[in-house]
């Protein structure tokens, strides 16, 4: 059982009382179902860190900064777990390394061409994360109307549940089949958003669950 809150919200201490955090995670209908199958806690409660998202390279607009040197995982991209990609990341520059480590590692051509590759392969998750996150966090920080990405990111993720074309164009990015630049921008998948939008002209993501004053009372320790 996971809560994600806001690191400039003042409620996120309280949850660390394992009483508060199942009463807030029971306030969201998720979190209620399944505790009502009689789930056990098996450790208190937790704080995630690392929830930052880095991009780094080792080649900048001169050519490499080191030659002999290529990185992976975490060398390359750290992204904020909660989409749970990054062991795939790693597994994917591992795998290039191990098929192309024979091509003159050392020179700067190997060096170059490794870059390239991260940078189409694996930079296009690293920037969906950054968008998930920048639009999670101004519905947290705003807690207001909601406009633009953050409000077309949501309405994607929403519509996902009730459109098997759109569930279907989120699953493939979820597992990392085909990237969100492809899969979202397909003109079906946009038209259904498109659509939802238009339907809802007073919509705002993640209706279900407390509101901010709910959530406050829930926290009050």
């Amino acid at each position: 059982m996971t809560l994600f809150v806001h690191t400039g919200d003042p409620s996120r201490a309280a949850l660390r009382d394992p009483a508060v955090f199942e009463a807030a995670a029971r306030a969201f209908p998720p979190g209620a179902a399944w505790l009502e199958l009689g789930a056990e806690p098996s450790s208190e409660v937790l704080a995630v860190a690392g929830l930052d998202n880095r991009w780094s390279a080792l080649v900048d607009g001169r050519g490499p900064v080191v030659t002999g040197l290529v990185p992976v995982g975490d060398a390359i991209t750290h992204t904020n777990p909660t989409f749970g990609q990054g062991s795939s990341l790693v597994l994917w520059a591992a795998r290039r390394v191990a098929r192309t480590a024979h091509r003159d590692p050392g020179s700067v051509r190997f060096a170059v061409a490794h870059h390239d590759w991260a940078v189409r392969t694996l930079k296009p998750w690293f920037a969906y994360q950054v968008t998930a996150d920048t639009a999670i966090g101004e519905r947290f920080a705003t807690r207001a109307g909601r406009t633009g990405t953050a409000r077309e990111v949501a309405a994607l993720f929403d519509r996902a549940l009730e459109d098997p074309e759109v569930m279907r164009a989120r699953a493939r990015v979820r597992h990392l089949a085909d990237p969100p630049d492809r899969a979202h921008a397909d003109p079906a998948v946009r038209e259904r958003v498109a659509r939802r939008l238009a339907e809802r002209p007073d919509y705002a993501p993640n209706a279900v669950g407390p509101d901010r004053a709910e959530w406050e009372k829930l926290t009050d320790g």
